[in-house]
Order: C-alpha cells, then structure tokens, then sequence
C-alpha cells in the first residue's frame, strides 16, 4: 500500500501539471528521482523556449529545498518557482529568487 504522504504530493504534483499544461505548457514530471524539481515545464515561443522549473510542496519549503532548486535554476539559467496552496487550496506560485 502506498505511503499517504506519497499519494498526496502525487496528486498535488498532478494537479500542477495540470494547471501548467492548460496554460499551453509542455510538461514532464520527474517522479521519484528526489531532483530538487518535481516538474519541467517548456513553452514554445519561436525562435525562443521558456523552461521552468517547478518544485510542488505541499508544506512549506525548507530552506534545503530552496537553495538547492536556485543553485539548478542558475546553473541553467532557467526560472524556477515553488508551487504551494493556501488555505482554501488555491495555487500559490512564488519565483525561488524571491526565497533566497
């Protein structure tokens, strides 16, 4: 049987994804490879690709977690953000650069 906590990061992992690729993104999600990111969204815009990369928590972020997404985002020059939810359940998106 599966861990509880396994089974409710899935979902919200899911239903992020699913947010993103309504919104016209591409998006891969790196199941169990415990990588600083959960989700890599791609969006084409010709002649340029914007790439985020995506961590999905459903606590708060520890100050691990951050870093070490910042320290990929930078090496990669790509966005990243921590997606999270409030306390009616919403989606709430932050920029890691904010975090730091």
């Amino acid at each position: 049987m599966p861990n509880r906590f396994y089974e409710t990061g899935y979902r919200f992992e899911q239903r992020v994804k699913k947010h993103y690729e309504s919104r016209g993104w591409f998006c891969v999600r790196s199941a169990g490879s415990h990588s600083p990111c959960d989700i890599v969204a791609l969006k084409h815009h010709p002649p340029a690709t914007d790439v985020v990369l995506i961590q999905c928590k459903v606590g708060k972020p520890t100050r691990k977690d951050v870093l070490e997404l910042y320290g990929l985002a930078n090496r990669l020059n790509v966005v990243a953000v921590i997606v999270s939810r409030d306390a009616k359940g919403k989606l709430v998106k932050k920029d890691v650069e904010e975090l730091v």
